[in-house]
C-alpha cells in the first residue's frame, strides 16, 4: 500500500488557534516507520480544535479489534508526543504566522522528519523545494491610519479606531458635521454632502442603522461615537485592539472598499470641532426637547484623513512526502 503525509504548517486563512491540518496516513509493513509516522500524526488528536470537523467523522473505524491496528497502537509513546508537541508549539517558532520565520522553521522540521523517514518527495522542482509545495499568498493590512486636526495627529489604535475598508492616500481634507443621535431629524439644516458625519452609537446594528440615514444625507464617512471619555475608550480599546490590529491574509490581492468608519470618543470630537465638551453636551441635550435642530450651532471642521492599506506578496508552502507501497493499483496516484 501507499503511504502519505501532507501538512499545513502556517496559519490557515480561518483563525483557529491551531495552525496544522489533518494528516492522512496509509500504513505500511514497516514497524519502525509507522511508530515514528503515527507518532507524528497523533500530534493532529492532541491539538484537535473544534472548528474542525471531528475525527471519528471522517475516520469510519473497524466494528472489530485488528490485531494489526493495535500493534501500531503500542508504538505511539508518551514521550515522542510530548516532543513533537513541545516543539511545534514553542515559542521559539513565534506563532507560526502563515509566512513568517516562525512557519518556516516549523516546515523545515516536518521535512527533515518525513526525510528521516525515508519519505520521498512529491514536490522535485529544484533541491531547495523538497517536500515543499509553494505557492503565493497575500498579507493585507493598515499601515499608518489617522485624523489630522490643527496639526496634530490622532492615531489608530491609540486616540481611535479604524473599522472600515477603504485606502486614503495621500492625505484627503474632509469636512466633520456632529449630527448627535444620527436621526433623520438630526440633519435638518446641515449640508453632509460629502462630508464626515460624527453620531452616537453604542452597537453595531445601531450604527448600521445610522449609517445608512448619513449616507441618504450624503455622508461619504463615519466617526462614530461610542464612548463618553478617554478612560472609557482606553478600557474599549483595550478589550478589541487585538481584533482590529490583525492582518488578513487572502490568495488574491485584497482590494479596497468605500467605507470610512472611525470609532472615537465624545471628549475627542470635541477637541475635532474645537468646542467645548460641557457646551457639547448641553446642545445634545436641546436636540431631544426642540423643535428646531440645535445641532446647526455646532460648527463643522476641516479635518485630515489618511487611511494606507498595504497587500504584500509572499511565498509560503504546504509540507508533501510520499512512500510508493506493494499495491499496483495504487502506482499511478
Amino acid at each position: 500500500m501507499a503511504l502519505a503525509g501532507i501538512y499545513y504548517v502556517g496559519t490557515p486563512f480561518i483563525k483557529f488557534p491551531l495552525r496544522t491540518t489533518l494528516v492522512s496516513y496509509y500504513f505500511s509493513s514497516k514497524l519502525t516507520l509507522m511508530r515514528n509516522l503515527i507518532t507524528l500524526g497523533c500530534l493532529i488528536i492532541f491539538c484537535h480544535h473544534a472548528g474542525y470537523p471531528q475525527l471519528d467523522d471522517i475516520i469510519q473505524l473497524p466494528s472489530a479489534p485488528n490485531a494489526d491496528a493495535e500493534q501500531y497502537a503500542h508504538t505511539i509513546r508518551e514521550a515522542d508526543l510530548k516532543n513533537y508537541l513541545s516543539i511545534l508549539a514553542s515559542d521559539a517558532l513565534e506563532g507560526r504566522e502563515t509566512g513568517s520565520r516562525g512557519q518556516k522553521m516549523a516546515a523545515a522540521f516536518i521535512r527533515e522528519h518525513f526525510r528521516d523517514n525515508k519519505l520521498g518527495p512529491i514536490v522535485i522542482e529544484d533541491s531547495d523545494s523538497l517536500y515543499f509545495q509553494k505557492f503565493k499568498l497575500y498579507k493585507n493590512y493598515y499601515q499608518e491610519v489617522y485624523i489630522e486636526s490643527k496639526d496634530r495627529k490622532y492615531m489608530h489604535l491609540e486616540d481611535l479606531l479604524y473599522i472600515g475598508n477603504a485606502s486614503v492616500t495621500p492625505p484627503s481634507t474632509i469636512s466633520l458635521h456632529f449630527v448627535g443621535d444620527g436621526e433623520e431629524k438630526d440633519y435638518q439644516g446641515l449640508n453632509v454632502k460629502d462630508a464626515m458625519v460624527a453620531f452616537f452609537a453604542k452597537t453595531p446594528h445601531d450604527r448600521q442603522l445610522k449609517m445608512k440615514v448619513a449616507k441618504e444625507n450624503g455622508a461619504i464617512a463615519f466617526f462614530i461615537l461610542n464612548t463618553e471619555n478617554k478612560s472609557e475608550f482606553d478600557q474599549y480599546l483595550n478589550q478589541n485592539a487585538q481584533f482590529f490590529q490583525s492582518t488578513s491574509i487572502t490568495k488574491e490581492k485584497e482590494q479596497s472598499g468605500n467605507d470610512i468608519i472611525f470609532i472615537g470618543h465624545s471628549e475627542l470630537l470635541a477637541e475635532l470641532l474645537d468646542v467645548d465638551i460641557l457646551k457639547l453636551k448641553n446642545i445634545v441635550k436641546k436636540a431631544g426637547r426642540s423643535s428646531k435642530n440645535p445641532l446647526r450651532k455646532v460648527k463643522s471642521s476641516s479635518i485630515s484623513i489618511n487611511i494606507e492599506k498595504i497587500s504584500d506578496q509572499f511565498i509560503t508552502e504546504n509540507v508533501l512526502g510520499f512512500i510508493e507501497g506493494s499495491d499496483k493499483k495504487k502506482k499511478s496516484w
